[in-house]
């Protein structure tokens, strides 16, 4: 059987038909997975027409994995513009008789499952909560509250009329958005760590350090991550006479707002922008020559650059967001937006190195989980009810 999987990022497409994507959640070796169940996967995604691969990108089709473009967009204006040729697309692809995979939260994503017959099985994995997504400080938008409740309220119908559902988190999502009785159900994050991205050790931490390194990675497409709240409380730290440096890895269009933020706080000297830095060994480079990860976020579902960071065995510290309790003790986690606790456990974690060494410990038992042979089972059987729910309804159906 063939599964119809969409996916809400953006890619772009070649002349020779190759899907081509940045993020590396969004690579092919991604989509391989689905074959351990399905005998080709053809990907319904928006994808932007170039010459050529753009810089930094990484193929997301190939052997086994095919593109299904549709019109590309970047945000509401955008959108509107291509809303006719977009639902065009997504009505003649809702008569597949593929099985269907669909990513949620995504605009057109809800679109493509409002346009399937009635009755139609189809599987959802949640990656996230637009109620988180669009809550207060994390996006500027004059329509945000509208778009806080009408995303979530979409989300939740995606939910209750799936076949089988898998979350990314073992709890959180489920607490907002439940599935009906007798459905299929299970968690399962879509971070897969290789065993070569693993330390072998945990960090160590010595009295007597000198300046502490800290480090964020995350987009600056908005303000989800809260560098603002991160930038604040460095401010804090630093006058409360702590040696502290924070390196920022991410690009988007706040980058630039961001960075005149640090310059405003007075933080020039101490703060650095990497940018958009290569996935995989780039990014662990990074992740090493640091000290402590902070991701004091707004709006998460289980956060890979955390998990990637305890995987290099570095402790960890984040809000009480989303799949973040899933992955921290609640000592090591603050609530949103506030930075005088943000400060406060900054300071509390780098002035004990007995501490640290506990938590690097806790960062790569909890890494580990996240590996490839831990995470297959679920996920192989998330696929066969969406399998086996497809083939009934088509048995029946003709």
């Amino acid at each position: 059987m063939i599964l119809l999987a969409t996916n809400p990022g953006r890619f772009a497409i070649t002349p020779d038909g190759k899907l081509w994507a940045f993020l590396p959640s969004d690579h092919y070796g991604a989509y391989t997975r689905f074959l351990d169940v399905f005998d080709s996967v053809r990907l319904l995604v928006r994808a932007q027409r170039c010459a050529a691969p753009p810089q930094g990108y990484s193929p997301a089709s190939g052997p086994g994995v095919a593109a299904e473009p549709l019109p590309f967009y970047i945000g509401l204006a955008e959108y509107l513009k291509s809303y006719l040729p977009l639902h065009d697309a997504l009505r003649r692809h809702a008569q597949t008789r593929d099985a269907i995979f669909i990513q949620a939260p995504c605009p057109w994503g809800s679109d493509f499952r409002r346009n399937l017959p009635p009755g139609r099985p189809y599987g959802l994995e949640v990656m996230a909560d637009p109620y988180d997504t669009f809550s207060p400080g994390a996006l500027k938008h004059p329509l945000r509250p509208f778009f806080r409740r009408f995303f979530s309220r979409r989300l939740r119908e995606d939910v209750e009329l799936a076949c089988a559902t898998s979350f990314v988190t073992k709890e959180a999502l489920q607490k907002r958005y439940h599935s009906v009785n007798g459905t299929f159900t299970t968690y399962c994050s879509n971070v897969e760590l290789p065993e070569s991205a693993v330390a072998a050790e945990p960090r160590r931490y010595a009295e007597g350090r000198g300046a502490f390194h800290l480090i964020c990675v995350g987009a600056f497409s908005h303000y989800s991550k809260a560098p603002d709240i991160s930038l604040k409380a460095m401010r804090q730290c630093l006058d409360r006479g702590l040696k502290l440096r924070l390196t920022f890895v991410g690009t988007g269009v706040y980058l630039e707002e961001v960075r005149a933020m640090a310059q405003g706080l007075g933080l020039g000297d101490v703060v650095t922008f990497l940018g958009r830095l290569e996935a995989g060994p780039e990014v662990y480079k990074a992740l090493d020559a640091a000290d402590l990860f902070i991701l004091p976020s707004r709006q998460e579902g289980v956060p890979r650059a955390m998990i990637e960071a305890m995987a290099r065995g570095l402790p960890c510290i984040g809000s009480t967001i989303g799949g973040i309790p899933e992955l921290l003790p609640p000592e090591e986690m603050v609530p949103p937006n506030d930075v005088e606790a943000l400060a406060k456990l900054i300071q509390d974690v780098v002035s004990d190195p007995a501490r640290m060494d506990r938590m690097a410990e806790h960062s790569l038992r909890t890494a580990r989980e996240y590996t490839v042979p831990a995470l297959a089972k679920r996920r192989c059987a998330f696929y066969r009810a969406i399998e086996a729910e497809t083939k009934e309804w088509l048995a029946r159906n003709g």
